[in-house]
């Protein structure tokens, strides 16, 4: 495991990055990452804004 993020964990190996989601885990994880649904939702819209403003101000730099 690379890291712990509040939507779910970010996972590390040979073949790449991949994110494993809170949401679709089971219950016992969340607990043992001290999961909270509203922080994860929160963060999970922050990200997408963020994503979503990037892709916009590149796309208004070409």
């Amino acid at each position: 495991m690379s890291r712990v993020e509040p939507d779910g964990l970010v996972l590390r190996s040979k073949s790449g990055i991949s994110k494993a989601y809170f949401t679709e885990l089971p219950k016992e994880i969340q607990e043992r990452f001290h999961y909270d649904a509203a922080k994860g939702n929160t963060y999970s819209a922050e990200q997408t804004a963020n994503q979503e403003a990037l892709y916009k101000q590149q796309k208004k730099a070409e």
